[in-house]
């Protein structure tokens, strides 16, 4: 208590608390204190229990402060430790301290945070089952690359398996052959070789395991090497060159990121669901937090490659999300070629000494003009990799069944991974939509322009025609940029 009145008073300007102080206490910027600076609250571990953090943020966001704390968080980079993030950071999300809406609490949060690792939403839950679908089908359209250390993780599992199966198998038979469990074999036994077969047949990695197998006949094995330089038969120096041909070796043979990922999450339980149970039951899909727990069973190292690639994932949704107008920001930013309040009206309630309750009448042109869609096309330009699967450009559809004007398009692609580009109209602004519908609906029937004054005059007409009511279409599939009004509340009540 002593301490608290010195720190509250303005005595003393740094509080150390304990886990024995994260409750009971109050040191919140009180109105009524000495100490009205803004409390900065400094987090070196989170803990294990997300309720616990919740009552430590609490001691200094409390009521009658003066301002609202600022929270920082020392969280390494430990993939494990982000399921601990993810779990205070959801809490915090449902309390309403990481939205915008609530800009008393954690000010920065969005960027200093643990909005970063609000991972256990709908879009994680949707990113983790991207994640997993690319790795049970072993798929080279991948957000990350394999690093050497991850290959050689796997070269040492598969090569130590393949060892066991070529020492049982008869030289005249196939070494396919002996990659099943033998019957005595114990369920746990059974199934990893099970796993293994399946892996190592699949036909991304048969020509894999089959240099693997060579490899070891040959002597090169990757546990062959590693005793020939215990048994002083070779140097680090050239075991490390031999090991360096091997591990590019086995990435142009088909051991990609997806791959690699396959074998880690079996070692910690995360396998592929069956269809069906024999009680003819679906497996239920793993969840976020279930998989950052399993992600704890393993590795730092394999933490940290799963754990971001499951963010970058994260990340490619919730992009694809904000492009498409589906992400909740607590806050919505109105955007078109014009926003604006057309009427505003008040309301009082009997017995109440508030101030009224506002409506505001809001009309949205959700058109755009020419000048900022070439703005657009400048800037999808220089963040463009030219690797996608749809061409960044504007496209000009010329069938005589547009009877006013030919319609222009701007497609911008969002990168070789994604399944999704963004389409852009002079009468409905910027939208996402599937790859294969722009290329049915936009690509195929139109042809690329890249006169930019062209394009210019044309997006300029099309855009004065399309000065009309939405629910109103000026051709076909063309309808207006001007929609019906919206409401917005405001006021003290609200």
């Amino acid at each position: 208590i002593e301490e608290k009145e010195a720190f509250q008073s303005g005595e003393k300007y740094v509080a150390i608390l304990s886990e024995a102080a994260s409750t009971g206490i109050s040191l919140q910027a009180d109105k009524r204190v000495s100490n009205q600076r803004r409390r900065v609250h400094i987090t070196l571990e989170l803990p294990w229990s997300a309720d616990k953090a919740i009552q430590q943020f609490g001691r200094t966001h409390r009521a009658n402060q003066s301002s609202g704390p600022e929270y920082k968080f020392l969280i390494s980079d430990v993939g494990g430790e982000k399921r601990f993030a993810a779990a205070v950071a959801k809490r915090l999300a449902l309390m309403g301290a990481l939205t915008q809406g609530d800009r008393r609490s954690t000010g920065q949060s969005s960027s200093l945070g643990l909005s970063n690792f609000d991972f256990d939403n709908k879009f994680g839950n949707q990113a983790l089952r991207d994640m997993l679908k690319g790795i049970w089908k072993l798929s080279d359209d991948c957000l990350s690359e394999v690093e050497d250390k991850h290959v050689v993780d796997a070269l040492s599992i598969v090569d130590k398996h393949l060892s066991e199966i070529l020492e049982i198998t008869p030289a005249e038979k196939d070494w396919k052959e002996g990659l099943g469990a033998y019957d005595d074999d114990g369920k746990s036994i059974r199934i990893y070789y099970s796993f293994l077969k399946n892996f190592l047949t699949n036909k991304r990695l048969v020509a894999f395991a089959q240099k693997r197998v060579d490899a070891i006949k040959e002597g090169k094995g990757f546990h062959q090497l590693m005793q020939a330089v215990k048994d002083g038969e070779d140097t680090a120096e050239g075991m490390k060159a031999k090991l360096d041909a091997q591990i590019e070796e086995a990435k142009g043979a088909g051991l990609n990121f997806n791959a690699v990922s396959k074998l880690f999450l079996y070692d910690v339980g995360v396998v592929q669901p069956r269809a069906t149970s024999r009680r003819g039951r679906k497996s239920s899909p793993i969840n976020v937090p279930k998989f950052l727990n399993r992600c704890l069973g393993m590795p730092l190292h394999r933490q940290s490659m799963l754990s971001n690639h499951f963010v970058k994932c994260l990340e490619k949704r919730v992009r694809e999300a904000k492009e498409a107008g589906n992400y909740d920001i607590g806050i919505r930013t109105l955007t078109g070629n014009k926003v604006s309040v057309i009427e505003t009206r008040a309301f009082n309630f009997r017995g109440s000494e508030a101030k009224p309750v506002l409506v505001y009448s809001v009309k949205i042109d959700q058109g755009m003009s020419s000048d900022a869609a070439l703005k657009l096309y400048d800037d999808a330009l220089q963040a463009d990799d030219q690797r996608g699967k749809i061409k960044t450009g504007f496209y000009i559809d010329n069938r005589p069944v547009f009877e006013r004007c030919p319609p222009v398009y701007l497609i911008i692609s969002m990168g070789r991974t994604s399944q999704n580009a963004v389409v852009v109209r002079p009468n409905s602004g910027r939208t996402c939509m599937n790859i294969p519908w722009i290329m049915d609906q936009f690509v195929k029937p139109s042809s690329m322009c890249c006169d930019l004054t062209k394009v210019r005059e044309m997006w300029d007409a099309e855009f004065a025609l399309a000065d009309i009511e939405s629910e109103k279409d000026y051709q076909l599939s063309s309808c207006g940029r001007h929609r019906k009004p919206i409401y917005i509340f405001g006021g003290q009540i609200v």
